[in-house]
């Protein structure tokens, strides 16, 4: 009987400790891939906002067109942290209050109602806002229409959305970390203690081959397998659960890549525990 249909035959024969501790790891693992999706939309959706994400300064109304677009200009230049820069003419702004809230020529020279241009900035982060704020006081502060009210009407909405972009990535994160380190610890506890009953249950057989000479590695083959296909099956189970309940997006490449790093570390640690049960069991 070759080693992989001794491996079959351990698990045939200790079903019911196998089963529990496959149902269980496949369940770990489908908790793990619904949280991966949660993270996963969390991040489109924070990417979406971030490109939404804009700082909107006004300029005084007499302002130059060359040294605005000499500021542009130099905002642009870091493309690694200011996406292009949209300028709003005061024209522009006035036919845009017209459109907006459907109010004639007449009614606008009326109330005198009229913005002053401006300039939006979309910042490749939200946590950059602060630097380009710093850099327009310092930089262009002759061209702003109000240099205290510019500063201090973006920098609590530039706080408060890089905190809250901040505070849900790390706890996102740190929910994947605690499901793999739980995945580890709980998958080592299963997979070993499943492994050394099927050692204690062939013990007289072990026995047997080491007093012929047999070497470590035949004798250590089956029970290495029987953790792999062990890991294996509870990956697949867990496989099959996702798609059935839509818990991941599998069309996506980040699910792709999840679910294939996913088997090379459930088959890792179910080499590595079942190999070390084994050397543990065999060695006493």
């Amino acid at each position: 009987m070759n080693p992989f249909e001794k491996a079959w035959e351990n698990l045939s024969r200790n079903w019911i400790t196998a089963l529990p501790a496959i149902i269980i790891l496949a369940v770990v693992l489908m908790l793990f891939n619904g949280l991966l999706g949660v993270h996963q939309q969390t991040n489109a959706t924070l990417e979406n906002l971030q490109n939404k994400f804009s700082i909107t300064i006004f300029l005084r109304n007499d302002v130059d067109e060359f040294a605005v677009s000499n500021l542009i200009s130099k905002l642009e230049a870091r493309a690694d942290v200011v996406r292009p820069v949209l300028y709003t003419s005061k024209d522009q702004a006035k036919t845009f209050i017209q459109n907006a809230f459907s109010l004639n020529a007449e009614t606008l020279q009326d109330y005198n109602l009229s913005l002053p241009p401006s300039l939006t900035i979309t910042p490749t982060k939200p946590q950059h806002a602060g630097r380009i704020q710093a850099y327009v006081q310092s930089e262009a502060r002759n061209l702003l229409h109000d240099v205290n009210a510019s500063q201090t009407t973006q920098e609590s909405v530039t706080t408060q959305m890089s905190e809250f972009i901040q505070n849900i990535e790390a706890t996102t994160q740190r929910a994947l970390i605690f499901f793999i380190i739980f995945f580890i610890v709980a998958g080592t506890l299963l997979i070993a203690s499943t492994i050394y009953l099927t050692l204690s249950h062939r013990h007289k057989e072990i026995v047997i081959m080491k007093l012929v000479g047999a070497h470590f590695g035949s004798v250590s083959a089956p029970y290495i397998l029987e953790g792999i296909l062990i890991a294996l099956a509870a990956y697949v189970l867990s496989v099959i659960g996702t798609s059935a309940f839509g818990l991941l997006d599998l069309s996506a490449q980040l699910s792709l890549n999840a679910l294939v790093l996913e088997l090379a570390g459930v088959l890792l640690l179910g080499s590595f525990v079942s190999y070390l049960t084994s050397y543990y069991y065999l060695s006493s």
